[in-house]
């Protein structure tokens, strides 16, 4: 999974926008969040007095849409790097004479000229470092001079200037050996002045993005911040842009906001992967620029990884109490691009009193972005969906042309991540006029008011919108018209806590229940506390005295509540119970029910209560262990198939593909019964593409999985589809022990034994694929390297990973780099939940699997990874199967049958801790098809 939250499924193109004067909204939509409707009537309130700030990758300020605001003020008005990405680190160093010339120098090298700056050191002396370009082997951007090298390196000195207690520093820019011309720069945030490096030519300075810096004179560190990403400036771009292309009229949402950037992840990574406590510490910088200036704060964090237990890592919790800490202080934070599963919200998204955005699709954006055609908005389908917790808390666009540094030639970005910018977008203009009219407000408050006012979208449940598409000018209509509720002024949010069957122990925010077919039923209940959840700074006495009645309805026919009003204090939780009537419950699928709360006087909700049954299709009948589900899907639309792994199966196989003489461009989207993505496929009617894919051994959890069909929004009539998932019992002998016989090759044997009633009679073919080894990482550090040899026998290597979900939520991110010799990184992936896969096709030699681990709040993590290592060999090894015997291979139900393998050729005999693999393929005499695919270890 990609640590920023744009999705990698969709072909972005470049497209130059066109049109009249002001109309951009095909571009960068605006107007479906009411903001056009907004500004037009209230031109001030436009996001002035309010800062957003990007933890992203990082903001280029010399981009046009973030050079000014709506003000003729300069628009990004602070920079750092959290990550250690741009980190110069300084040495003391000493002047001395060469040839005549006054050199500074230390034992990394030398530049001349420091007598040419016009401010002098202080006594405490002049410490120098270098910035180099090979520490950008991996970033997009390796040649920051645009020389065509890239293997410079720039000197770059500190120190504080005589009579001030502040440190200035100054860089050899254009990498000529003397500091001669260059400026004398103090941190960007007192002197907001961005630069780039030169080329030696002024006629070739086109160089890639605009750095700025910040002295941390006690680390002996000058900080240089850039955006080799490109992310976080597209991000800003939508956020507050003012002027995008230079075209007047093309704006972000609240184009009169200022920007901090705040940049968390180091772009050397995978994904820009976050580093040890780089996002905790941009989030508390947020929350103190906020105190120090006094002035509202919209973090924007497009950002992060999928949840292993929603709501529990660590990086929730600190933005949950950074929120509860600081009135100021607002985030928007990514759902994460891992839908259309339910249960797939990630972290920080997960984060209770965040609004935590989800990705909409507008007709208008689907088709001048990409030449889609939709009928009408709709959720796009990688939009995380809730589960356990109840989020998203929203739908905005997730599409948008916007701002990117020079050397990003693609202007159009898709995912949550640009859902999220559009919400702080909003959260800022409601801020704005809220400032200019006295209205009070909180974060509470505007997710309350933007809550109460969202449009709901045809067909999307609870799960996939949360409230619907936020609206702008009446969320502002309700935040006035509930300014002067006593409890909005200390009241941040509910917590609301239920069990969760499926996390024996935990509680979420929503009742879920994907327990194969068991449902609560009465005399069974479920049960929810709640309890107000109030600012840090609310005092005890206001604390004892609070006190809500609240009223409560369901909107489902099958559920029932237990009471219509509750009173609720802070100092104690309330109860509330809901009963389910099964015989009212849909027989097959996902269904949401939800419960209201709302307050006396008001039927403006004030939290919503999801209650979510999932029926999945059974596989239970001894002749019936395949279905075949089919249907046809308008552009943009999906269809959800829940199937419930029967006892005994140790495969599933999905056949995918577009019926005969159809029409269809679909796609299948595979997640397991924690919600996690494993797989997708297309099946495409012109070409006759279909997708197969088995799922056996341990990739085959058991439990209720989500199958989804999707029609391409690029569909212009409708797209049909068909499925079959079949299970199979084949269960084998964890290993076989082979030998080599004396005149080759390998013998061993494996014993299969067939669960369910039907039986195999057909061809088993084998082939020795990879050498592999299973070890355990017990680690104390954040980084971790293995290091490893592809033989000249061998092709590539592949490492499958996995942690428990209580390390997991530990960290804010885990890069996965595999490394050449030179450095240069040859594949790149990441932990987007407790399991994952990295691995590449590549030649022997040397190579590093760099494990970079991201925490949230430990200095030193203590973690485990248990690591299985393939190598894959260039030329597999055929195996002949046989079983007791002549002729075809039989399996008959419960009969425990030996296969015998053999092969003419021997493997080498595998390094010490490896052993060697084999691929069986399981075909069916009758259909032809295969049966069954099964890996065995074999071991000498």
């Amino acid at each position: 999974m990609l640590r920023l939250f744009v999705s990698s499924f969709l072909a972005l193109v470049f497209i130059q926008p066109v049109g009249a004067k002001g109309d951009y909204y095909q571009f960068l939509s605006r107007d479906t969040v009411q903001a056009t409707q907004f500004t037009k009537k209230h031109p001030k309130w436009d996001g002035r007095g309010v800062v957003v700030a990007v933890l992203d990758t990082g903001v280029d300020p010399s981009v046009p849409g973030l050079r000014k605001t709506t003000t003729n003020k300069l628009k990004v008005i602070g920079a750092r790097d959290f990550s250690g990405q741009g980190d110069v680190k300084l040495k003391k160093a000493r002047t001395v004479l060469e040839r005549g010339v006054s050199v500074l120098r230390t034992d990394e090298g030398m530049v001349r000229g420091l007598e040419s700056l016009k401010v002098r050191p202080d006594s405490s002396g002049v410490y120098m470092g270098f910035f180099k370009e090979s520490s950008l082997k991996n970033s997009r951007v390796k040649d920051v001079n645009h020389n065509g090298h890239t293997k410079d390196k720039f000197a770059v000195v500190a120190f504080r200037p005589a009579g001030t207690d502040y440190a200035v520093f100054a860089i050899d820019l254009n990498g000529d050996g003397t500091l001669a011309g260059d400026e004398v720069r103090r941190e960007y945030r007192e002197e907001t002045k961005w630069f780039r490096f030169a080329h030696p030519d002024p006629q070739k300075n086109q160089t890639p993005v605009a750095f700025t810096g910040t002295v941390r004179w006690a680390d002996r560190v000058v900080e240089l911040h850039f955006d080799d990403g490109g992310h976080g400036t597209h991000c800003a771009g939508i956020a507050a842009g003012f002027g995008l292309q230079g075209r007047r009229g093309f704006d972000g949402i609240a184009p009169g906001a200022y920007v901090i950037s705040l940049k968390i992840g180091n772009n050397s990574l995978a994904g820009g992967s976050t580093t040890p406590s780089s996002m905790r510490k941009a989030i508390q910088y947020a929350s103190d620029w906020a105190k120090d200036y006094k002035v509202p704060v919209v973090i924007n964090l497009s950002y992060g990884i999928g949840s292993a237990w929603e709501g529990k890592a660590d990086i929730d919790k600190v933005l949950d109490e950074a929120l509860e800490d600081n009135p100021l202080l607002v985030a928007s934070v990514a759902g994460g691009n891992d839908g259309p599963g339910i249960s797939t919200i990630g972290t920080p998204g997960a984060s209770a009193r965040a609004w935590t955005a989800g990705a909409l699709l507008t007709p208008a954006n689907a088709e001048a972005l990409w030449g889609g055609e939709i009928k009408r908005p709709r959720i796009f389908f990688f939009s995380s969906r809730g589960g356990e917790l109840n989020k998203p808390d929203g739908l905005s666009p997730g599409v948008a042309w916007s701002t990117v540094p020079p050397f990003l030639k693609r202007n159009v970005m898709a995912g949550t991540s640009m859902a999220t910018p559009q919400a702080a977008g909003v959260h800022a203009l409601l801020i704005s006029g809220a400032e200019a009219e006295g209205v009070p407000w909180n974060s509470g408050t505007l997710k309350r008011a933007l809550k109460a006012t969202a449009t709901h979208i045809n067909g999307a449940t609870l799960l996939d919108e949360g409230a619907g598409l936020i609206q702008t000018v009446k969320a502002y209509k309700s935040l006035k018209k509930h300014a002067n509720q006593d409890m909005d002024a200390m009241l941040l949010g509910w917590d609301i806590k239920t069990a969760v069957p499926n996390q024996p122990g935990n509680k979420a925010s929503a009742s879920y229940w994907r327990t194969g077919h068991y449902t609560p039923s009465y005399p069974d209940v479920v049960t929810f506390d709640i309890k107000p959840v109030l600012f840090k700074r609310t005092s005890e006495e206001a604390k004892t005295q609070f006190f809500e009645t609240l009223k409560f309805k369901s909107k489902a026919k099958w559920l029932k509540v237990d009471r219509a009003t509750v009173g609720v204090r802070a100092v104690k939780p309330a109860q509330v119970t809901a009963s389910i009537n099964r015989k009212k419950l849909g027989k097959n699928g996902l269904q949401v029910g939800t419960i209201v709360a709302t307050t006396r006087g008001s039927k403006s909700p004030v939290f919503r209560l999801p209650v979510t049954v999932v029926n999945p299709h059974r596989f239970d009948d001894e002749n019936n262990r395949i279905r075949r589900f089919r249907g046809k899907l308008v552009s943009g639309e999906i269809a959800r198939m829940y199937i419930e792994v029967p006892p005994g199966a140790a495969s599933m196989n999905l056949d995918f593909r577009v019926p005969r003489d159809e029409f269809g461009v679909n796609y299948l989207i595979v997640h397991d019964p924690e919600g996690h993505n494993l797989a997708r496929g297309k099946a495409i009617s012109a070409s006759g593409k279909s997708y197969v894919r088995t799922f056996s051994g341990s990739e085959l959890k058991p439990g209720v999985w989500e199958l989804v069909a999707y029609g391409s929004f690029r569909n212009h009539k409708v797209s049909h589809w068909k499925l079959d998932v079949t299970f199979k019992g084949l269960t084998f002998s964890d290993q076989a022990k082979y030998t080599i016989a004396e005149a080759g090759g390998v013998r061993a044997s494996t014993t299969v034994t067939n669960a369910f009633e039907d039986v195999f009679t057909g061809q088993v073919k084998g082939q020795i694929v990879a050498r592999v080894r299973q070890h355990e990482l017990k680690l104390k550090t954040h980084r971790h390297k293995i290091k490893f040899t592809i033989a000249k026998d061998a092709a590539g290597a592949d490492f499958d990973l996995k942690m428990s979900p209580h390390d997991y939520n530990k960290f804010t991110d885990i890069a996965l780099n595999i490394l050449d010799s030179s450095g240069r990184a040859v594949d790149r992936g990441g932990f987007g939940s407790p399991e994952t896969h990295v691995g590449f096709r590549g030649k022997p030699g040397t190579y590093t699997l760099v494990i970079d681990g991201g925490t949230t709040l430990e200095d030193k993590p203590s973690w485990t990874v248990h690591v299985t290592e393939a190598h894959a060999l260039s030329k597999a090894i055929p195996l002949s199967v046989s079983g007791p015997g002549s002729g075809p291979v039989s399996l008959y139900p419960k009969v425990a049958t030996k296969l015998s393998l053999k092969s003419v050729k021997s493997p080498a005999q595998a390094p010490k801790g490896f052993h060697y693999a084999a691929d069986l393929v399981f075909k069916d005499r009758r259909s032809k098809m295969v049966w069954h695919r099964q890996r065995v270890h074999l071991k000498r």
